[in-house]
């Protein structure tokens, strides 16, 4: 008998052990949960073709309410991302579709009359890309902003046959303004800024010394 009773004494006092221990595993929890930096979750939807140039969507958008010094640092890449898309070269007709086509960035970026004529000076670039064998590419040198309009210094390089060629340096006055209609959330989210470029003008600039 009392075998039994010492046992159920027993059997009792670790129950009431095992619960207090619970307790202060889920204060300890509890409290190092509010202690701990928060973490923030954006969400994203990805394509199946996620290997492909297309790049993801971002559920949380850019808003009006991002302060002023952010908005100027997108604002400006922005700018260089244009620049780099409208200077871009390959002979591949499908890469050069994706960024001067009416669904591309740059159409996307661009007022309908900064488009209009910046495929004007384009001509047939789709065909001209079968016969090219070379390809171009920007390198910014400064960028300076005063209100909505930027000036941009930028040289050019071609790569063709193992070799590269300065193919000379540039000033492009870029104009801007946002328009929230023009927000695009399509499949390489391309302006979900409302940016989009309405003058460019560029001159060449002489060859740095």
């Amino acid at each position: 008998m009392l075998n039994k009773f010492f046992t159920g004494i027993s059997l009792k006092v670790w129950m009431g052990i095992s619960i207090v221990l619970m307790t202060i595993c889920i204060l300890l929890v509890i409290t190092l949960s509010n202690m701990a930096p928060r973490i923030q979750v954006m969400p994203q939807l990805f394509r199946q073709d996620a290997m492909s140039a297309n790049q993801f969507v971002e559920a949380t958008a850019i808003n009006r309410s991002v302060p002023l010094k952010e908005r100027k640092l997108i604002d400006e890449m922005f700018v260089r991302f244009y620049l780099e898309n409208r200077y871009f070269y390959v002979p591949d007709a499908g890469e050069l579709q994706y960024r001067y086509g009416r669904q591309g960035p740059i159409a996307r970026l661009s007022s309908p009359k900064v488009y209009s004529a910046f495929l004007k000076g384009k001509g047939n670039y789709a065909e001209k890309a079968k016969s090219d064998s070379h390809t171009e590419v920007v390198d910014i040198l400064n960028v300076r902003r005063r209100d909505n309009v930027f000036t941009v210094d930028f040289d050019i390089y071609r790569f063709m046959d193992g070799r590269v060629a300065p193919r000379g340096t540039k000033r492009a006055t870029v104009k801007i303004d946002h328009n929230w209609k023009r927000r695009s959330f399509g499949r390489d989210f391309a302006n979900p800024y409302g940016f989009y470029v309405i003058s460019y003008d560029e001159t060449s600039l002489q060859k740095r010394k």
